[in-house]
Formats: structure tokens, sequence, C-alpha cells
């Protein structure tokens, strides 16, 4: 993790180039003090193969976000598997105050209770500041705002980690120009003190993507670039265990036509490639140090709907926060059992409800595994509020 601070130092220098003045919008915040309340439930639920019992795994999540009322099921319908559900919320109320125009100071507090339990699982601080260099380009340090709106593809960063990995600490740098948008980020999942018997766990990550103009009107270009960094260890602690660091890369191009404009309704192809390394000092954690997946998508978009049909083909991929549906290492286990990877897949995701402040949403996923003959599923509903109310100023 050494290299962090000259890339991030990097990315100030050439992002401070593109500040600006702040608008008359902006200028109005400062001195407001406003309390914000972000709320999202779900319903998550997946099928996974289990080589160990020559059965089929079926997850299902719930939950609500920043006032998060959740329920999380996981039933199997295989005699050889144990199934469960969990129920639960979590709430995530804070206080923003803008001293400044261009900064924010964010204070508040995650709460995780399991249902039934009796007690509160678990209290976090929330406690953050935001510095805008301009109305596109930000830098937040201290506790994060979601992974929603990275983006990132969910080979590498399983989708359903919006419910559950919500509650983020570090930093993050977002820019958002014309033609091309980056968010560079930084998630100090567990931080140890000297002696510690525990693991030090650190996530790093970007999502880049530059978009074209439009050729002839109607056809546009993006080309996305993704990464994320898994980092378990430390060198100050008394765990026992090796290091892990585990790399994946993904990058390729996007090509999209425009239908209609005014409905915002488009036809897509996209060939996004993998690339996975066990950057581990040594020798590899698994039975291999690296491997790869391509990713073809066919897909059509509108305002409120998106329809997508996948293939997925991987030798030795293996992405620790992704989702395992394309993984070549099994979740029970911990160990290589499927190396070759061979999945046909089709998604629609559809906002029943979009408005600036809520947000219904339905996600059905079907995933065919042309190796195993196994038909796996995924669905995702959730309910989302997001909203800040200004409740008082002082003007100096």
């Amino acid at each position: 993790m050494k290299l962090l601070l000259p890339v991030v130092l990097t990315l100030l220098i050439i992002h401070s180039e593109l500040s600006g003045q702040t608008t008359d919008q902006a200028e109005k915040q400062k001195g407001n003090f406003y309390f914000a309340l972000k709320t999202i439930s779900f319903v998550r639920n997946k099928e996974y193969f289990n080589p160990e019992a020559q059965g089929l795994l079926f997850l299902g999540t719930m939950y609500q976000q920043n006032r998060l009322n959740w329920y999380e099921g996981f039933g199997y319908f295989n005699p050889n598997i144990e199934g469960y559900t969990l129920l639960g919320n979590f709430l995530q109320p804070s206080i923003i105050y803008y001293p400044y125009s261009n900064l924010s100071i964010r204070a508040g507090m995650h709460i995780l209770n399991y249902s039934g339990a009796g007690k509160i699982s678990e209290i976090k601080p929330i406690i953050s500041m935001k510095y805008s260099f301009s109305e596109k380009t930000s830098l937040t340090l201290g506790s994060l705002e979601g992974c929603e709106n990275r983006k990132l593809f969910d080979p590498i960063f399983d989708f359903e980690s919006i419910y559950t990995k919500n509650s983020q600490n570090g930093f993050e740098f977002i820019t958002n120009q014309n033609h091309f948008t980056s968010q560079t980020w930084l998630d100090w999942e567990h931080f140890i003190f000297t002696g510690d018997n525990q693991r030090e766990v650190i996530n790093f990550g970007e999502s880049f993507r530059y978009s074209s103009d439009k050729i002839l009107n109607y056809f546009e270009i993006n080309v996305p670039g993704q990464f994320m960094i898994r980092h378990r260890g430390g060198q100050i602690s008394n765990y026992n265990e090796r290091m892990e660091t585990f790399m994946d890369f993904a990058g390729g191009l996007n090509i999209n036509y425009d239908l209609n404009r005014e409905k915002e309704r488009k036809i897509g192809a996209d060939l996004i490639h993998f690339i996975f390394y066990d950057n581990t000092p040594g020798s590899p954690i698994f039975s291999y140090k690296q491997g790869h997946a391509d990713w073809f998508r066919l897909h059509y978009n509108s305002k409120n709907l998106w329809l997508e049909m996948a293939y997925f083909k991987s030798h030795n991929f293996y992405a620790p926060l992704g989702n395992l549906v394309y993984s070549s290492i099994t979740a029970f286990t911990g160990r290589t059992l499927l190396p070759d990877r061979s999945l046909a897949s089709c998604t629609m995701n559809l906002n029943i409800i979009k408005m600036r402040y809520l947000e219904l949403f339905l996600g059905v996923d079907f995933y065919y595994d042309m190796n195993i003959k196994e038909l796996y599923n995924a669905a995702a509903l959730h309910l989302k509020f997001n909203e800040a109310v200004k409740i008082f100023s002082i003007k100096k």
C-alpha cells in the first residue's frame, strides 16, 4: 500500500487544474445545517452451486439502509444444504454542516441491529469532511457515502454490496467531467493497533469511464477501466497467518446506439476483459496465482428499465469482493473447485418508482452454467429514500 500516497497526490495535482469558481447555489449553502437520512429496504435472493453437496444454494437478502430495516433470508432447495434467515435493521442519521460553500462536515452514527438478538449488534461513528474543488471534483476523508454510484462490474464487486457494505471509511476522490468520470477510493475495512491478533483489511479501487461525443448523432463509445485491490495482513499485528493481497483489473469497450433521445432509450454491446492476480509474497494462496475472464453483454436500457443478455467465460478467476457466481473459488471450502467457468445470463433491472429522493427497484438475474448444467437465479427488491433537510443557518 506504499503506492497510495503518490497515487493520491498525482490525482490531486491533475484534477486541481479542473477546479473552478463555486456557483451561486453552492454559495447559498454556506452556514447551513442539514439533517440527512438515506434509507434502502431490500430483498436479495441468490442461488449458488455447491460442489461439496452436489446441490443448489439459495440465498436471500432484504435490507433498509441509513434508516435500514432489513431482512436477509437464506433458503436452500436441496436437502443437503442448510438454510437460514436473518432479520434486522440499521440506521444512519447524520448532520451535515457547510462552514464554507465548498466544504461540508458530516457527523452521525451507524447502528446495526439483528432482530431477535436482544441487543444492538454494531454501533459505529460517522465522521467525514468533503471538500469540493469545483462542481465536478471533490475529495472526501472519513466516512464515505456508499458504493452504489461507482458502477463497478458485478464479477469484481458484488451488486448486493450496496446493501451489505455501504458503511465504509477512508478517502474517496471523485471527478465527473464532460467526457470522463473517475472515482478513486480507499476503504479501511478493519484497522489494527500494534500487537493486535487480528488482520488489518484494506480495499483500494478505481472506477473510470471515458465517453465520446455522439457519432453521426446516434452512436456513443465508452471505455471503462476498473480495478480492485484487497489486502489482508498488517506488519504490526501478531496475527500468525500470512498476508494476502488480491488484485482484479477490468477494462474494455462499450458501444451504444441511441434509439430515442427524448425517452432515453438505447441498445448497446460490451466486451470486458478481467485479470486476476495474487500479489501475496511467496507461494500463491490458492492453487493458482493468476487468472482471466471475458464478459460479452448485449443490453437495452431506457430511463427506468435495463435488459441484458450476457456470456461470461473464465479460467482461474477470483475476486474476493465480487459476485461468487463468477468465481472459480467455492464459498464453502475456499479452494479451487471450478477452474473453468462458462456462464450464460440474462438480467432485468426495473425502476418501478424513480424520483429525486425515492426509488423502488426490482432486479432479476438468471445464470446457466454450461459446464455443470446448472441454473441459478438471483432477485433484488429495494425501496430507497435519500434526502437532506435544512434545519437552520448560521450567518457569518
